[in-house]
């Protein structure tokens, strides 16, 4: 294939349609079953029109890696301009086919160098902006973000989600429900912060009062 060929127009229905089917077979049967032939029939498309609009699946994958980080990027807006932005970043996060998603595009990564790379910066990127957020509102309430780090917060959230889609999937649900209960529980400290709470945040270890 010629790598510097013309492809298909962008903006193409066709070309949505088939970063659609790439996205809904990852999160349905795991990102093995994203194969040009697959795409194509959950497409309702030839295999020849992926090669129309992608040189290669690679180029396929990181466009869906794309629009799935754009569409969360949307998420991420409204929820911060939402009455509880904390819950609502905390909701968006363990969206289950997100969480989903992003586990098997990781472990796509593992053996796609370009999809690797393109990962890693989109994750970065965006957990940074969810932290300036996230310390942003801690500040707001008058908590310390010392003993609160917001990278901390959102790391953990992040890992969190990803662990309980990975592991619900294997049918594996011990401790998640639980450990989702301690993070609405801080939420909910986090969210109505009162003057005694802040005069003590200067002793409490971050799992204390949940």
């Amino acid at each position: 294939m010629t790598p510097n060929r013309r492809l298909g127009n962008k903006t193409a229905k066709n070309r949505a349609h088939l970063i659609t089917a790439a996205e809904t077979l990852m999160c349905r049967e795991g990102y093995a079953s994203v194969t040009a032939r697959k795409v194509a029939t959950e497409a309702g498309l030839k295999v020849q029109l992926i090669y129309y609009y992608f040189q290669t699946m690679d180029d396929l994958v990181l466009e869906v890696v794309r629009q799935h980080s754009a569409q969360r990027m949307k998420y991420f807006i409204k929820a911060l301009a939402s009455a509880e932005p904390l819950r609502a970043l905390w909701d968006m996060n363990r969206n289950k086919s997100s969480a989903l998603f992003t586990t098997e595009v990781m472990a796509m990564a593992n053996h796609k160098e370009s999809i690797r790379k393109e990962l890693a910066t989109i994750g970065d990127e965006f957990r940074t902006l969810q932290a300036e957020a996230v310390g942003q509102i801690l500040e707001e309430r008058g908590l310390d973000t010392t003993l609160y780090p917001p990278t901390a917060i959102v790391a953990t959230i992040s890992a969190l989600s990803r662990a309980t889609a990975q592991d619900s999937a294997l049918g594996a649900n011990s401790g998640y429900a639980e450990a989702a209960e301690i993070v609405e529980r801080l939420i909910d400290r986090f969210s109505t912060p009162a003057k005694a709470d802040r005069q003590s945040d200067s002793h409490l270890t971050p799992l204390d009062n949940c």
